[in-house]
């Protein structure tokens, strides 16, 4: 009788083993390779974009000063337009060493933004504030808008 599909032999089982042991290292380095290879075919202006990028997260003086820049950049972008609030997010979270940090400054960035707003309302501050339905549109939007625009940190 003829079996429908073979069974491993011995050796293979055996040989599977030790395969398994030896894979680990091979993909830790393959990929050690891989990011070796993507560095050497970025330009030279990318690596210092990267390399000012990474700066600008672990350095604490040049973290102020970039935070600093892109939230008055992003503020300007969000007073002309509403995707200013995901640029001014994405600005702010991309100069966050950390992820949670980033979400974190997107939430800072829209409720600043938020703030600046009702500072320009003057007088009419609390006429808009008893418009409760538009207002918790508004509110909602500019710190999820931010938000989404500080996930920006998740890719690079």
């Amino acid at each position: 009788m003829t079996e429908p599909h073979a069974s491993p032999s011995d050796d293979d089982v055996a040989g599977s083993d030790t395969d398994d042991v030896t894979d680990t290292p091979d993909r830790s380095s393959t990929a050690t390779h891989d990011s070796r290879q993507e560095q050497h075919h970025r330009s030279p202006l990318a690596s210092q974009a990267l390399a000012l990028l990474e700066r600008a997260r672990t350095e604490s003086g040049v973290h102020a000063g970039a935070l600093c820049l892109c939230v008055s950049i992003g503020l300007v972008l969000a007073w002309v337009h509403w995707l200013g609030l995901v640029a001014g997010g994405a600005a702010v979270g991309l100069v966050s060493p950390t992820r949670t940090r980033a979400i974190l400054g997107g939430v800072a960035f829209g409720l600043l933004a938020l703030g600046a707003f009702a500072l320009t309302l003057g007088e009419t501050t609390r006429v808009v504030l008893e418009m409760t339905p538009v207002v918790y549109a508004t509110g909602a939007s500019a710190v999820g808008l931010a938000v989404l625009g500080s996930l920006s940190r998740v890719v690079l």
